[in-house]
């Protein structure tokens, strides 16, 4: 079977997988998200072998949950913020959202199941103040969304194996990713899955050809007719020496065909190279990323990851602090309180390029000297608090004045 016989029944199979049966028109909406879910989690993790979809997943989950989310409280006149330390949600979302999960890997987790099935779940556990008191995250195919009579949305949930639970809405954490509608994200996974299909058969077809030993199919041409014993034997010893990568004899006059298409010709390692770019676009991820170099070098590498920053992960930060304050703040604390990520260590350069910057700011006096130690992870100093400014620059008018008396 060729490279395009294993594309077109890799592409079949992925068709049937990832596509849900289509019901009459007044099906429940969200029931077909629920079909979606499960394919992923349920028994489709074949996806997930693809090596660039694992990677772009992995690689959106741990940026977003490797960089500090913070609490913040703005002072009465809104000109100032604070970290809010003491606010309930600051420890939850900044160290320990439950007593088994670290932040890091909770918004890890939440991420890459929005990137990959279009929406993050985590069930939401409350005191009688109706503060959280811990977050506890749900896989995709553990949540169905509905609504009742009377419009309000309520949560289906089968946590972990147990009974089926109902859940409010203000129960649920729930992170969306690209949306249509504005309320559940779009499953890469159902939408992409021509172009994994293809990564796929192009993966298969890599691997059917080194497990037969490395040989191309051949066709052994006898100028005599062969008993149907003789013919297993020939095929018996031509296996043994190619296994072995030893050199095959064609004897008593045989001829050696090849068969099918070489891997030049059916320009496999291209293939397997442009799918990395083609399902990089659905996860809107630079390919330097995943360490496909074709298209970067020293020169712009920085700027790549600077743009990677704008383009791809902002749009996750800002979804997540949303999220937080859509579903985890109570309605009289939205004026005082909201959720911002530090964003500073990821646009940190080389050290030369961060020295000039930090040096023009502290220069025009933006940021004082213990601001800056507090960038750099170092202890205030006496003093440090002050915020200076360099005083070479006047009015052009009051340096011909202060000259004209020099004169004078």
């Amino acid at each position: 079977m060729n490279l395009l016989q294993r594309t077109a029944a890799a592409l079949r199979a992925f068709k049937h997988e990832f596509t849900t049966t289509q019901g009459p028109v007044d099906e429940e909406y969200e029931r077909k998200y629920r079909r979606i879910y499960s394919t992923l989690y349920g028994g489709s993790e074949r996806a997930l072998q693809i090596g660039t979809v694992y990677a772009c997943s992995r690689i959106l989950g741990e940026d977003v949950g490797s960089l500090p989310l913070f609490m913040f409280e703005r002072s009465r006149d809104r000109r100032e913020s604070f970290k809010a330390y003491d606010h309930p949600l600051y420890e939850k979302l900044h160290n320990l959202p439950n007593p088994q999960t670290a932040a890091i890997s909770f918004r890890e987790a939440l991420t890459s199941a929005a990137a990959l099935t279009g929406t993050g779940y985590a069930r939401i556990a409350r005191n009688s103040l109706g503060d959280v008191v811990a977050l506890w995250q749900l896989a995709p195919n553990e949540v169905t969304r509905d609504h009742d009579r009377a419009g309000q949305t309520f949560f289906l949930v089968t946590e972990r194996g147990g009974p089926q639970k109902t859940y409010s809405e203000q129960d649920i954490f729930n992170l969306p990713g690209f949306s249509f509608d504005g309320y559940l994200g779009n499953n890469v996974m159902q939408y992409a899955r021509q172009a994994i299909g293809l990564a796929d058969s192009a993966q298969g077809y890599a691997q059917a050809f080194f497990d037969n030993d490395h040989t191309p199919g051949v066709v052994l041409e006898h100028p005599n007719k062969l008993t149907p014993s003789a013919i297993e034997l020939i095929k018996e010893a031509w296996k043994r020496s190619t296994a072995s990568h030893g050199v095959a004899v064609a004897s008593e006059g045989m001829k050696v065909n090849a068969f099918g298409q070489t891997n030049d010709e059916s320009q496999l390692i291209e293939q397997r190279k442009f799918q990395v770019i083609e399902i990089c676009r659905w996860f809107r991820m630079p390919p330097h990323k995943l360490a496909d170099l074709d298209r970067a070098h020293f020169t712009n590498v920085e700027q790549q990851d600077t743009d990677y920053f704008r383009s791809t992960l902002r749009p996750w930060l800002v979804r997540w602090e949303q999220a937080a304050y859509r579903c985890l703040l109570r309605v009289d604390e939205r004026t005082r309180f909201y959720a911002e990520h530090s964003v500073e260590g990821f646009l940190r350069g080389d050290f030369k390029t961060q020295t000039e910057g930090f040096t023009k700011l502290a220069e025009k006096g933006v940021l004082s000297v213990n601001e800056i130690r507090a960038f750099l992870n170092m202890n205030p100093v006496e003093g440090g608090d002050k915020h200076f400014i360099q005083l070479n620059m006047t009015d052009i008018r009051d340096a011909a004045t202060v000259a004209a008396e020099d004169a004078a």
